[in-house]
């Protein structure tokens, strides 16, 4: 072949290899636009109806429907949607609406069906009855129901007066009866004499009865009224505070010769001992506002455990009448520890009560002219404890 033929046959073979490097993005290109227009052909609009989940099976309106990381919409007022250009695969759906529970689903789509309803179930917002029961075992011919920290709680509870007011036959004697402290509150259980209900604390029976030749009280003259204590009347509650009680047990009916000259009942109380986390009370209501702290913690190994707790309390009878107040301040100190390998347990209480119980004539009263003025001051010191007499055995109180 000569030069010429040479040089035209290699002018031609580059024109076919640029003619074809041209033609392969061009290809390309074709297959990619064919194929998205092929899967906007596809995509397609989804619709339906929100409905709740009940017997009449009502319509939810303006329900929000969510296709996660896709698209979301509202319904209309009569639960319709509709969510534009979805194509189809799985999908996370959440529909939420108020009144209802927020549904959380997932939904395949699928080109040969474009209606998907779906149905809420309706919130319950009603709360759940609180049931505060008192547990009852058999104490002998009487029967007895122990209150739980728990329960002393959820009443918030100001003195031992409120507590008492969960025992099936108990009773609180008092001229009126107000959530406030500025009368005297004392116990009766199944309609017997305060003065034969008795009030022990950490084994330590409490009773105003040193002086039975007192039956008038502070205020003198005739009867009791709603400011004055007398020996039968029994011991009153407001001095006793709830909180450093960790239970409360109370006995109906005669109870054991352990308790004393207790003819129409017990209620023993159990105060805090041991390790226990600082907590601070605040507690008001129209009446009466209170504040008290708790703590308890622990002295070392074998060294015992120190609780203490204060309270004060202020109580009006009306809180347009600052001139008829009740205040109690109390305190309190126990020491608790176990001796001879756990054999010896015992549980040493100092308390400190005051009271101050004021009325003063009403300003707007001219006629008016009772006063009443009651300090009370109290020491009451209490130790108990428990003895294993062998392994195995039983125990005694010491």
């Amino acid at each position: 072949m000569t030069g010429r033929g040479l040089r035209a046959a290699s002018h031609l073979l580059c024109g076919l290899m640029l003619t074809l490097g041209c033609m392969a993005p061009t290809e390309s290109l074709w297959a990619q636009t064919s194929n998205s227009r092929s899967m906007q052909q596809a995509a397609r609009a989804v619709q339906g109806t929100i409905t709740a989940d009940s017997e009449q099976g009502e319509v939810i309106p303006y329900a929000v429907v969510s296709f996660t990381d896709v698209r979301a919409t509202i319904a209309g007022k009569e639960g319709e949607y509709t969510l534009e250009n979805i194509q189809p695969g799985t999908y996370e759906v959440e529909i939420s609406s108020l009144g209802y529970e927020t549904l959380k689903t997932t939904v395949t789509i699928v080109a040969s069906k474009s209606n998907y309803d779906f149905k809420l179930k309706p919130a319950n917002f009603y709360v759940e009855d609180v049931v505060v029961s008192a547990r009852a075992s058999s104490v002998g011919a009487a029967t007895a129901s122990t209150i739980s920290r728990t329960a002393i709680d959820h009443l918030q509870a100001n003195s031992l007066a409120d507590v008492m007011q969960l025992i099936p036959g108990a009773d609180i004697t008092s001229d009126v009866f107000k959530p406030d402290m500025t009368s005297i509150k004392t116990p009766t259980i199944r309609g017997g004499a305060a003065l034969g209900t008795a009030i022990i604390m950490d084994g330590a029976p409490i009773s105003n009865t040193a002086n039975l030749q007192e039956m008038a009280g502070a205020a003198g003259g005739e009867g009791t009224g709603t400011r004055a204590i007398d020996p039968t009347s029994g011991i009153d509650m407001r001095t006793i505070t709830t909180d450093n009680i960790e239970s409360i047990e109370v006995i109906r009916g005669v109870a054991s010769a352990e308790y004393g000259d207790a003819a129409s009942g017990a209620v023993i109380i159990n105060t805090k001992a041991g390790r226990e986390p600082l907590a601070v009370r605040f507690n008001t209501n129209p009446n009466v506002y209170s504040l008290a702290l708790n703590h308890g913690i622990a002295l070392g190994q074998k060294k015992g455990f120190l609780n203490y707790g204060a309270d004060y309390a202020y109580s009006t009878f009306d809180p347009r009448e600052s001139y008829d107040t009740y205040q109690r301040a109390t305190a309190r100190v126990a020491y608790s520890n176990t001796f001879l390998r756990g054999r010896l347990s015992t549980n040493t209480s100092l308390s400190f009560l005051h009271t101050k119980d004021e009325a003063e004539p009403n300003p707007d009263d001219e006629y008016d002219y009772t006063t009443h003025n009651q300090k009370d001051w109290g020491i009451r010191f209490a130790t108990n404890g428990t003895f294993t007499l062998g392994k195995g055995g039983g125990s005694e109180v010491v």
